[in-house]
Order: structure tokens, then sequence, then C-alpha cells
């Protein structure tokens, strides 16, 4: 949450904060105490999604997901990669290394029925899932966050993917920041690269 807080005025992505506390912020005010922060979760009332709804969501696609995409990749995701629903952040993350607390590597999206967003839950965790697999190859070639998440929406609204999970909603701020050879950070299979409308 603190480093939510941090983030607020970088204007790319659309935070959700507990109800509670976002009149404070917006008149500026980004340091709030531990007692502060977790009273305004506990009284985030707001009903989320049940995570049998979550797991069915991700289970009506997370087959022909990979058959359309990672299956196609010479390093493919783990087996399993955990993912964390929260009601607050940027709509998603990845944690190569894990966290405190959570010492294997895991993704975290927010719960859609909470947070809102252009994306849908599993278009989320394909997004994440992509980061976290180009994660050492971003840190290797020194590659900026705009250019980033401009390479994985192109890859997330490959042809084959956009036919499981609908159209994919390119983030504006970054359309324009593909670096020329952003292909070459998925080392596809023999034949096996997915197609670009």
């Amino acid at each position: 949450m603190r480093w939510l807080m941090t983030q607020l005025g970088s204007g790319n992505y659309n935070f959700r904060l507990p109800p509670s506390l976002l009149h404070r912020v917006k008149g500026g005010e980004r340091a709030f105490t531990d007692e502060e922060l977790r009273e305004a979760i506990v009284t985030d009332a707001e009903p989320g999604s049940s995570i049998d709804e979550l797991r069915d969501t991700w289970a009506s696609q997370s087959q022909s997901i990979f058959e359309a995409f990672f299956a196609r990749m010479k390093r493919h995701p783990p087996y399993l990669l955990n993912v964390h629903v929260t009601r607050y952040g940027s709509g998603g993350s990845y944690h190569p290394t894990g966290l405190p607390g959570h010492p294997k590597p895991f993704i975290t999206s927010r719960d859609p029925k909470v947070a809102k967003t252009a994306w849908s839950f599993n278009q989320v965790i394909v997004h994440e899932t992509i980061e976290f697999l180009i994660h050492d190859e971003i840190r290797r070639r020194n590659t900026s966050q705009e250019a980033k998440e401009a390479m994985v929406d192109q890859f997330c609204s490959c042809n084959e993917l956009q036919a499981v999970y609908g159209e994919y909603p390119k983030q504006s701020n970054f359309v324009g920041a593909l670096p020329e050879d952003w292909r070459s950070y998925i080392t596809w299979q023999d034949g096996e690269a997915p197609t670009w409308g």
C-alpha cells in the first residue's frame, strides 16, 4: 500500500485506494500510519468476487490460452504460478523473486468486481505472466518501463490470444514505445511464433 501511495503522481496507472483515504490522497497526502492503513482496508466493505468465481473464469480459457501462446515458447511459465487477488493497486503486477512472507514467484491482479478495468481477469493474468517470463531479458537489456509495457501489450494482442479472450485494449500511454527487436525478448519454438493483424 505504501508503494501505491508513492506511485500516484506517475499518471500511468489507474489505482484503486481504500475509499476512506481517497479525499486525503487527492489533497496531496502520501504518508499514513500503519494503523490508518489497516483501518482503511478493514472498513473497505465493497463486496468482491469469490475465489471460486475467479478460478472458474481462469479455467474457462486457461487451456486455450496456453495452447495459443505459452506452449509455443521455448521457455514456458512454471507449472504453478500463484495469483494473489487484491482490491488495490494498478491492475496487476508480477513478483519474480517473491516478497517477504511470500518467497516464491507470484503475480497479483485486482479483483474485477471491486476495481473495474478495461482488461478482463484473464487478460491481466496473461499480461503479468508475460512480464514475469521476460523479466530477465528486460533487466539484461536495461529496457525502460514504457518499452516493456508496450511490448507486453503487443504480445497480449496477438491474433491467437485475442481469438481466445477477445480484443486486448492497449495502454495508450505506451503506444509507440516498442524497441525494434521486441519479438526477440521471447524465444519461440521453430515455426511457432504468433501473428499480429
